[in-house]
């Protein structure tokens, strides 16, 4: 059986939505176990992006900062 998956716009917005939210919880959790602390406005900086390619590119930097300048730096 061949199940038929709904697409529009609309749907597409949520899923976009919660795959970014998976990314912000997952890099949340990386700095955590590193001890890495964000500050209240880098937090929210986090929580506000809605760029995931940004998202990502913050992921990976989590993997080896120490610090939360290192995971922000241009």
């Amino acid at each position: 059986m061949c199940a038929v998956r709904y697409r529009s716009k609309y749907t597409d917005g949520f899923v976009e939505e919660g795959v970014q939210k998976g990314l912000r919880e997952g890099l949340f959790q990386v700095l955590e176990l590193r001890g890495v602390v964000l500050s209240v406005e880098e937090r929210r900086r986090v929580e506000e992006c809605r760029s995931p390619e940004e998202i990502k590119r913050w992921y990976a930097r989590a993997v080896t900062a120490s610090t939360a300048e290192e995971l922000f730096q241009d």
